[in-house]
């Protein structure tokens, strides 16, 4: 079977048509194997294109840029929580193999360890000068609702459309599980044609 005249089809018809609403933003080329985030490599898809469009990916190549597909595969199926069927054990079971070998053999040195250690352990142990506590008490004064909040803008137009006060509210509102919403946000790739970006709110008296 020509899996990859089967994706191309796949991709030439979602050309064809505008999607304004349930939908994902694709990557032709993968971004793992070098696709940019450019208007001509991204491409709407419905949720169950998106899901048939990487397991053709995984049909599609071989060696290591068939253990990336995998891989992607695998996220997008935990994503939408499709966690049963052949093709999704498979896919974990390549998955976990590929991230074993490329970190096979790594070592971490003291520095790094200390370092890690040192972070996690943050205030422990320390205490703010009075310079840095006036600061921080000077700032609260009057803050009335102190957060991170997400801005949403036009990924075409790159303007400011709307603002939520956090993932909860973006979550409800564009109709996202909490794992979407930190996927689009944190990896910052469109979603119907939407970024999230994050934002500190301060509103003060």
């Amino acid at each position: 079977m020509n899996y990859k005249r089967i994706y191309y089809q796949l991709i030439e018809r979602a050309k064809s048509r505008l999607l304004v609403s349930d939908y994902e933003t694709h990557h032709i080329l993968p971004k793992s194997l070098g696709g940019p985030n450019t208007k001509d490599n991204l491409i709407k898809l419905t949720l169950r294109e998106h899901f048939i469009a990487h397991l053709l990916l995984t049909k599609m190549y071989q060696g290591v840029a068939k253990r990336k597909m995998y891989f992607a595969f695998y996220r997008l199926s935990n994503r939408h929580k499709i966690t049963n069927g052949r093709f999704y054990q498979n896919s974990k079971l390549q998955a976990k193999k590929y991230l074993s070998e490329i970190h096979s053999g790594k070592t971490i040195s003291k520095a790094h360890k200390q370092a890690i250690k040192e972070k996690c352990r943050g205030m422990v142990g320390y205490k703010h000068s009075q310079q840095s506590l006036e600061v921080m008490r000077t700032t609260k004064i009057g803050n009335t609702n102190a957060k991170v909040g997400i801005d949403v803008i036009d990924f075409q137009n790159q303007e400011h459309i709307d603002s939520v006060a956090s993932i909860t509210e973006l979550c409800n509102k564009y109709s996202l599980t909490r794992g979407q919403a930190e996927h689009y946000i944190y990896k910052k790739v469109p979603f119907n044609n939407l970024l999230f970006v994050r934002q500190k709110i301060i509103k003060r008296k």
